[in-house]
């Protein structure tokens, strides 16, 4: 939970290492802004860089409140492809870019999860609109 801690999981990544962490945060995009905080500004873009080419996969899962019991919601940014690949690079803090790599095939979004559960009947109204990113 530091730059050190970081560092060492990037360059363990980049040199063939399977590496797991976790951090606490809500979506793909606060992922890697968590992942930045850890870096001076003048570093960021070169950790971008790595990430595009190192990150494989991220998932954000929270539990909520449903009308059984606790309720599984998800997020998950697939690196599988050049275009999700390039939105990580491409990066600024607007989250654009990785809105879009997170349309891409294969990936899901917070809120498309959250959808799918209150279309499903298994939260209400309300659970679903205090949980909504953007």
């Amino acid at each position: 939970r530091d730059r050190e801690t970081m560092e060492t999981c990037i360059e363990a990544a980049q040199t063939g290492h399977f590496v797991i962490s976790t951090l606490h945060t809500r979506g793909a995009v606060k992922t890697i802004d968590r992942i930045l905080e850890f870096f001076p500004k003048e570093q960021q873009h070169a950790i971008l860089h790595r990430l595009g080419e190192t990150l494989t996969f991220v998932l954000s899962q929270g539990l909520l409140t449903g009308f059984n019991g606790r309720v599984l919601v998800t997020e998950y940014l697939q690196n599988t492809n050049e275009a999700v690949s390039s939105g990580i690079r491409a990066y600024d803090g607007s989250a654009t870019s990785l809105e879009d790599a997170l349309r891409c095939k294969g990936n899901q979004r917070w809120n498309q999860s959250l959808m799918s559960l209150y279309r499903a009947g298994r939260i209400s109204e309300e659970v679903f609109n205090s949980n909504t990113l953007g």
